[in-house]
């Protein structure tokens, strides 16, 4: 039997976890945050951890990166990091916690179940997912490419949440040019579609917010 804690707040990502060991004979314990988890005091023993992120930024900051809390209480147990972030600066900070594994939920959820049988066999080094060594590599490749300053400027009002609409209106420009410069920005970070943009947009944001309020503390 292979004792799983998953600590995921999502319904179906959790659900997806747990569907890809069926034919396997498994004990489960849940939690829906690190807090839930660790609160615990008399935890059964376990094989594995399997720590799910609930939002980019959670994942990308180091202040907020559970992960630590969790090997310090559990320093033998492996522990494999899903995640939903796809900054490829966030995903090297998680390989560089030394997890057993890094897997991101754009991967096939496959890759969990034999990231799990992997642990049992003590495999020693982190393994990296096929989703998330890609865009590590991309990363690299597309390291030295800038963006335009009109691209910047385009990534900078639609964080101010201006539409496409929006700019071309006011740089007195086609919607289809300022769509250009949007994907070429995307591009360039490495964000393959719309919805990976919007996530890196609400990464962004809020991280706008923590440093507000980090300045007016000082």
């Amino acid at each position: 039997m292979i004792r799983i804690v998953l600590i995921e707040p999502y319904y179906y990502d959790s659900e997806g976890v747990r569907g890809c060991f069926a034919d396997l004979k498994t004990q489960w314990h849940h939690f829906r945050s690190v807090e839930e988890f660790l609160c615990v005091k008399d935890m059964p023993d376990f094989d594995v951890l399997i720590l799910g992120s609930d939002s980019d930024i959670d994942a990308a900051l180091p202040r907020s990166n559970p992960f630590p809390a969790i090997k310090q209480h559990y320093p033998h147990i492996p522990v494999i990091l899903f995640t939903r972030t796809e900054d490829p600066q966030g995903l090297a900070a998680l390989a560089e916690q030394n997890p057993f594994a890094v897997i991101s939920k754009q991967d096939n959820v496959q890759e969990i179940r034999n990231a799990v049988i992997r642990s049992l066999m003590e495999e020693e080094g982190v393994l990296i997912s096929p989703y998330v060594q890609a865009r590590l590599t991309h990363a690299k490749v597309g390291c030295n490419t800038k963006m335009t300053r009109m691209e910047q400027k385009v990534i900078s009002w639609m964080l101010e949440g201006q539409t496409i609409g929006d700019i071309a209106q006011a740089t007195k420009r086609s919607n289809k040019t300022i769509s250009a410069h949007k994907r070429n920005a995307m591009r360039k970070l490495g964000l393959h579609n719309n919805i990976a943009f919007c996530r890196y947009l609400a990464a962004r944001r809020q991280q706008v917010v923590s440093d507000a309020g980090a300045h007016r503390l000082h």
